[in-house]
């Protein structure tokens, strides 16, 4: 639990792009699905959580969405609204639905990009697309120069889901073997395994009991 009372998602993503689809939590589970990013604070606290800008420019950008809140409300929108084209562009990567090369960034995503671009500067070496945050609208073109690198750079390891029902987070599967399969291993792992050792003692009686011989 975070000391500011605010829960905090895992970051597990091995991206900060991947990490931000995973602010929503139980993804494929209606029931449990949840949504990390509920106010502008909450983003500029993931922001600063995930290393895109430090104490000084969080409080910089706290000021400025009190100062202009309906500012910082489009900024929040136009985050998981990206969050969400993303995780769409990403899942047909993870789940090989279109063949290599057939995969094109939707116009909207698209725009954003484009858009984040024109706000940075490129600086080196390694060269690299910065941005320094100083009104809400920056925090959509940051997240989305996180995009940007990781649909760059997609193809240097295997995009995984997590194999754990509803949950639907998405990490970069960095093993040798490339045979991750969960999002955590003490987390849905280890609900896997619980449910595995219930199902076999629950049906262990019931199969004594078919092998006992009849009294009859």
């Amino acid at each position: 639990m975070a000391t500011t009372g605010r829960p905090k998602p895992d970051l597990i993503g091995g991206h900060v792009a991947l990490d931000l689809v995973n602010t929503i939590a139980w993804r494929l589970d209606d029931e449990r699905r949840r949504d990390y990013l509920c106010d502008f604070p909450a983003l500029a606290h993931w922001c600063r959580r995930v290393g895109l800008f430090d104490d000084g420019g969080a409080e910089e950008l706290r000021a400025a969405a009190s100062e202009h809140p309906r500012l910082a409300h489009h900024a929040l929108r136009d985050v998981c609204a990206l969050r969400e084209r993303l995780y769409d562009l990403l899942a047909l990567l993870v789940d090989g639905v279109e063949p290599p090369g057939a995969v094109v960034v939707p116009p909207d995503l698209h725009v954003r990009l484009l858009d984040s671009l024109a706000h940075s500067r490129l600086i080196g070496p390694p060269m690299r697309w910065e941005l320094t945050p100083h009104v809400p609208a920056d925090v959509p073109r940051l997240v989305a120069l996180q995009a940007l690198d990781l649909l760059q750079t997609a193809h240097e390891h295997p995009l995984r889901r997590c194999d754990g029902p509803g949950c639907g987070w998405l990490f970069v599967d960095r093993t040798r073997s490339h045979s991750r399969r969960w999002c955590s291993s003490g987390d849905c792992g280890n609900r896997d395994r619980a449910r595995r050792h219930y199902a076999r003692h629950h049906d262990q009686p019931h199969t004594k009991a078919a092998l006992q011989p009849s009294s009859a």
